[in-house]
């Protein structure tokens, strides 16, 4: 098993539409962005760890979270997620990325380190994590997958753009099954995408949260499933929704580029 250049991305902007600049939303006193980076830089694999946002000047108050936090910063494509992670592996040198979606709140350095692992066991073109909460697991994507993925689609507007990867039958993917029971709990959502996503995110911290320690998701999902079951009826209308709107997005390929 060969080490390669892997970084970590995380991905967030101040646009997003269905909760308007969740990543400098409050949680104890401090941006939901702050809170996971604090989580994010336990990985001990993932160099560099980044933010990869736009250039637009709203953007700025996250890149100086960011730094503040001994993050770097990579700047890229507004509306072309694929361009800007491609661009931001480019400024890096790196051979693959975990990444991070601005709305994975509760995803935590040891899943990432464990998708860059499994790519120096057997490399793939994606590599994804099955049984997890929801909204707590990074995936894992080859720079060679997303230049890929720049030369068949046709939109630069790419919402659900890992689906090029996975649905496709294009690409060599890979999924890790979780094992500890503790943690396999995929009927647990703990994305951050809708205003009850937010209530509950705000409860959890507000339980579990201390300046300087981490709630780690194990201790997140004993609140949750042992001690207050009731928290985690605060987004369950919204898992549906989200899936309804995930379904409703196409895939567009340049002609001479879609599956057969």
């Amino acid at each position: 098993m060969s080490e390669v250049r892997a970084g970590l991305a995380l991905l967030a902007r101040s646009g997003s539409t269905r909760l308007a600049n969740k990543s400098m939303l409050d949680v104890c006193g401090r941006p939901v962005l702050a809170h996971q980076l604090d989580r994010l830089k336990l990985s001990r694999r993932a160099r560099p760890l980044m933010l990869a946002t736009t250039t637009l000047p709203a953007d700025d108050q996250l890149c100086a979270v960011a730094r503040a936090a001994g993050v770097e910063v990579f700047r890229g494509s507004v509306n072309d997620v694929v361009r800007r992670l491609t661009d931001a592996a480019g400024a890096f040198d790196l051979e693959f990325l975990a990444v991070v979606g601005g709305d994975d709140v509760f995803c935590e350095g040891e899943f990432v380190d464990l998708v860059i692992e499994e790519y120096e066991r057997s490399p793939a073109d994606f590599i994804q994590i099955s049984g997890l909460p929801f909204g707590t697991t990074p995936f894992g994507v080859s720079v060679s997958g997303l230049r890929r993925v720049l030369e068949i689609k046709a939109s630069e507007y790419t919402d659900g753009w890992e689906r090029y990867l996975t649905d496709t039958g294009l690409f060599v993917t890979r999924t890790l099954d979780v094992a500890d029971p503790v943690l396999r709990h995929p009927e647990v959502r703990l994305d951050l995408d809708y205003v009850e996503d937010l209530d509950l995110t705000r409860a959890i911290y507000q339980r579990l949260y201390r300046p300087g320690r981490v709630p780690a998701l194990r201790s997140v999902l004993h609140l949750l499933l042992e001690e207050e079951p009731g928290l985690a009826s605060l987004n369950r209308e919204a898992h549906e929704r989200w899936l309804r709107n995930r379904a409703a997005m196409p895939l567009l390929f340049k002609s001479q580029a879609a599956p057969k």
